[in-house]
């Protein structure tokens, strides 16, 4: 098994990350009346990093240098908001007239762009109870979907045209969804390993979550304060530290529930600051949901885009039968006996996520630590 080095968390992307999270802490606490002092600031750690003979000064003024601007660039902008130019869904509401069910097309609408606009109140409730809003937010696992669907159609062309078409598409899926934050910071991550794999050189899934994190906070700073941001980049962050480990675990269901539980931990704070309750059946309500979730994404994936009558009626017919069921399997888990009513307040959010980080560096250090004795010993056996 091949574990990530504890020196990860030092590289460029995840030093902008902390950067950026320092500039974006000082920008909402402290009042800057005069940025451009900012700006001389960053000048003056330049110069001391150019004037600087230690590697550790040069990166420390560097640094310095880079949370100066971070913060002037902070002070004059709230940052963009993305709107996609085009209405792609159009396709989608077309074949609305298909749909029986009205609040199951409200629901395969949410599943297939993030739009929940059509989501009833009753599903909300149901979603929010069971805790699996994860699974309609557009994230990963939507794009990991189409990807996969797009590939088995592309996978007699080159690999280098198969990978650009395949940009364009996704870029395309990103503009359905309008930009959902989830949406981005999948996309965000997709697309760095598209060009690592279009330029051939290897990348850390942590460094590309890294890089998405950053993107987004840079260019829309206002997320910094929005919930839904958050859980998307700590559950993310969750299953990215635990994929490495994944290797140990035998058998198919026990690695998804791990994934799943791994999710969830980062989450707990948030969860008890904002919900009040945790739905302790998740992990096992995740694992078995794969078994819908799979081709409702796919099916509603195909359903955005404009397809004969006759192909658009049966693929409506099957998803709207196939959400029926998914619905009533949600309802299964509606049970108050599966929850866990908690709360939590900044304070002790802070102290568990602070624990959270250092455990498992602790773990990773130890990991390694028992690799090195492991290679000493081997290599004390090749001496004999």
């Amino acid at each position: 098994m091949r574990l990530f080095s504890v020196a990860l968390f030092t590289d460029h992307f995840f030093v902008g990350l902390f950067l950026l999270l320092a500039a974006l802490s000082a920008r909402n606490v402290m009042e800057f009346r005069e940025p451009l002092f900012l700006l001389v600031l960053a000048a003056e750690s330049f110069l001391l990093s150019l004037l600087s003979r230690s590697p550790r000064l040069k990166a420390f003024f560097s640094s310095v240098m880079i949370f100066f601007l971070f913060l002037f660039v902070f002070s004059r902008h709230t940052g963009f908001r993305l709107r996609s130019p085009f209405f792609l869904s159009a396709y989608f509401i077309e074949k609305m007239d298909y749909f029986k069910n009205m609040e199951v097309y409200g629901f395969v609408k949410a599943l297939a762009t993030g739009n929940r606009s059509a989501l009833s109140a009753p599903l909300k409730a149901l979603f929010s109870r069971t805790g699996s809003y994860h699974l309609i937010a557009i994230s990963g696992l939507h794009f990991g979907i189409a990807a996969s669907l797009l590939i088995g159609l592309l996978c007699r062309i080159r690999k280098r045209t198969r990978i650009i078409i395949l940009f364009l598409l996704l870029t395309l899926y990103l503009l359905l969804t309008d930009f959902y934050v989830s949406a981005l910071r999948a996309y965000l991550m997709i697309a760095y390993g598209l060009v690592s794999a279009y330029m051939n050189f290897r990348i850390e899934p942590l460094n590309a979550w890294a890089l998405a994190t950053s993107l987004i906070l840079f260019f829309q700073p206002f997320a910094f304060f929005s919930v839904g941001f958050w859980m998307s980049v700590l559950a993310t962050f969750g299953i990215l530290v635990v994929l490495p480990a994944l290797s140990l675990i035998k058998g198919f269901a026990l690695k998804i529930m791990t994934i799943s539980l791994m999710a969830q931990l980062p989450l707990i704070p948030i969860l008890g600051m904002y919900f009040g309750r945790l739905n302790l059946a998740s992990p096992l309500m995740s694992l078995l949901a794969l078994i819908f979730i799979y081709p409702l994404v796919a099916i509603g994936f195909m359903l955005l885009f404009p397809l004969p009558h006759f192909l658009a009626k049966a693929f409506v017919f099957a998803e709207e039968h196939l959400a029926a069921w998914f619905l009533h399997f949600l309802s299964l888990f509606d049970n108050e006996g599966n929850c866990l009513s908690f709360s939590f307040t900044r304070q002790h959010a802070f102290l568990y996520w602070g624990i959270y980080i250092l455990g498992i560096l602790i773990l990773i250090w130890i990991y390694h630590r028992k690799g090195q004795r492991k290679q000493k010993i081997k290599g004390g056996h090749c001496v004999r």
